[in-house]
């Protein structure tokens, strides 16, 4: 698996990102069999509108659309709620 560079990524442990291969829906999605349903037009259709087949794109997407949101939310949270909650419990004192 190859991981396209992106310049918003630089920062962004690794590690982190690929554990979403870890997860169930993940496991699915990245077996052959989920799409077999899928024809050999529809495929080629895929890969001429978005440049890559279609199990490399939803592989690319689980980083990119799940597994990168998911980092930010989770650097955002610590930074936006702890300082409300310390500043809300020391109102309360």
């Amino acid at each position: 698996m190859i991981l396209k560079k992106q310049s918003n990524d630089i920062h962004k442990p690794l590690f982190f990102l690929i554990g979403v291969y870890k997860e169930a829906f993940s496991e699915a999605i990245l077996k052959e069999e989920f799409f077999e349903e899928l024809s050999k037009d529809d495929k080629e259709d895929w890969k001429d509108k978005h440049g890559e087949d279609v199990m490399s794109y939803f592989n690319q997407s689980l980083v990119t659309k799940i597994g990168l949101p998911a980092l930010k939310m989770l650097r955002f949270v610590p930074h936006f709620f702890f300082p409300l909650v310390s500043f809300c419990f020391l109102r309360c004192l």
